[in-house]
């Protein structure tokens, strides 16, 4: 799937969810600023690259969570905006690997 493709994913999963596809474009922006740092650093200290998996194990279920509720914050999405960023998120993705949606 390429960017495009993705973008409108998440546009679509955000107004599915109903909730703004700006609100949820820039929480993802935020994510994918702290991800960045993280793989600059891993790389300046470290030497190669880390990997989305590495990223994941490292933050834990409690830090992504973390980071979700500050990435909702951010962009505005209110009190219900780490769950619905984690359902708009986990329904891109899953749309992307072509697995069937599930609902929470």
């Amino acid at each position: 799937m390429d960017q495009s493709a993705r973008e409108e994913q998440l546009r679509a999963e955000a107004e599915q969810h109903g909730v703004s596809p700006a609100a949820i474009q820039d929480a993802v922006e935020v994510i994918a600023a702290v991800q960045q740092r993280d793989r600059d650093d891993y790389r300046a200290n470290f030497g190669g690259e880390l990997t989305l998996d590495q990223w994941f194990e490292g933050y834990g279920t409690h830090g992504f969570n973390q980071l979700l509720t500050y990435a909702a914050n951010k962009s505005g999405l209110g009190d219900d905006g780490p769950d619905v960023l984690r359902r708009v998120l986990t329904a891109a993705a899953l749309a992307e690997q072509g697995a069937p949606k599930t609902d929470h």
